[in-house]
């Protein structure tokens, strides 16, 4: 066996390994930057329905205070 088919026998398959970690590498990456996505986009739908929520307590806090009112009269 000569040296350039020892270097090409623990090269490949070390090389392959290599390419393989690097792919695994570069899809975490791929999936860690999508659920970052998700997460901002998940996160302004909660503040958009916390708003409305907020809006429909400050229109019962009105009701409140009217039947308060009226309460207060009889």
């Amino acid at each position: 066996m000569t040296d350039a088919q020892l270097y090409l026998a623990i090269g490949l398959p070390v090389f392959a390994v290599v390419m393989n970690i690097l792919a695994g590498v570069l899809q975490t990456n791929s999936l860690n930057g999508r659920f970052t996505s998700l997460e901002s986009n998940m996160n302004a739908r909660f503040a958009s329905i916390d708003s409305r929520f907020a809006g429909i307590d400050a229109r019962f806090d009105s009701l409140d205070s009217r039947f308060e009112t009226l309460l207060a009269k009889l």
